[in-house]
């Protein structure tokens, strides 16, 4: 009985090496030739878009957002297909988009035509990102001029009131 044992053991052994190693083997071999398994890019937007070049609506809309976020551009408009779910979705934020933009536009006239001056800067650097026409003229420096720039190089960074230039002279700022 023993002997007969070995005998099945040693059967089971070469099914699995026949089954599976011999398998891996060739798989391995054919890898190294061709790459059998989809790039991570491939399986981020699906197998169908990047074997087939299949077009989703999702996709559409996720690209077109996508592209939203990297340019800024708010003028961009997903495409709607009508009677679907994703089109509905499509249709609303673009509607969104509409109301953004007209908002953005309202408040870029009021901040262009406010008498105050009006500086925008980051938090972390301070530095200067954008200022409107009145700020130009307390500041007596054109945008170009000062943007990119510490903001305390104009406000002082002891506390003390800052000096700027003046046509007649120097004047500071309280």
């Amino acid at each position: 009985r023993l002997e007969q044992l070995g005998v099945q053991t040693m059967g089971i052994v070469a099914c699995f090496v026949v089954a599976f190693v011999v398998p891996w083997l060739v798989f391995r071999a054919v890898d190294r030739l061709r790459r059998l398994r989809a790039s991570a890019e491939d399986e981020q937007v699906g197998m169908n878009v990047s074997e087939h070049r299949a077009v989703t609506e999702l996709i559409d809309l996720l690209a077109v957002m996508d592209r939203q976020t990297k340019t800024q551009d708010l003028s961009l408009r997903a495409p709607v297909e009508p009677f679907t779910e994703v089109g509905q979705i499509a249709q609303i934020y673009n509607r969104l988009l509409q109301t953004l933009e007209r908002t953005v536009a309202r408040t870029q006239a009021i901040v262009l035509h406010a008498m105050d001056g009006m500086v925008t800067f980051t938090t972390d650097t301070l530095s200067v990102q954008s200022l409107n026409p009145a700020a130009e003229g307390i500041l007596g420096s054109r945008a170009a001029e000062i943007t990119g720039r510490s903001f305390l190089d104009f406000v002082g960074s002891n506390g003390a009131a800052p000096v700027l230039p003046e046509a007649g002279g120097v004047r500071q700022v309280t």
